[in-house]
């Protein structure tokens, strides 16, 4: 058995009293049974890795269970950031698909061919606000 010196809590004893019932809170929270495997098993990680910063103040139960609710939001939030850049890369792919056709992309998602291109409009040198009129 590994018990946890700082905190007086014998690991071996706590993963397997609060296993199931944590793998069954976390995957209330998740899209499937091998992330919720996953996640449960990197709160026990996260737990023993942080097991000095338990300082008591609550049970074991309510830090354990804080541990794994950031864990799985946290894990929310990654594969969330991994949806949007893979839409923004498959949005960018159609845009250069779409410029290569020749075709005009309207910021409302329409196309019309035969427009011209920003490339192709006249370039225009900005006003410089910074310089002093001289008349």
């Amino acid at each position: 058995m590994v018990q946890a010196a700082t905190t007086g809590v014998d690991f071996d004893a706590t993963v397997t009293e609060f296993a199931g019932r944590l793998r069954a809170f976390i995957r209330r929270r998740v899209p499937d049974e091998a992330t919720a495997d996953d996640l449960t098993q990197e709160t026990f990680l996260r737990v023993w890795n942080k097991r000095e910063s338990f300082r008591g103040h609550s049970s074991f139960r309510s830090w354990l269970y804080a541990i794994a609710t950031n864990t799985s939001l946290t894990a929310r939030e990654r594969q969330q950031r991994s949806r949007r850049r893979q839409r923004a890369a498959g949005l960018a792919g159609e845009l250069r698909e779409h410029v290569q056709r020749g075709r005009h992309v309207h910021c409302d998602g329409g196309l019309q061919p035969g427009r011209r291109h920003l490339r192709d409009a006249p370039v225009q040198r900005p006003v410089d606000h910074a310089r002093p009129f001289h008349p």
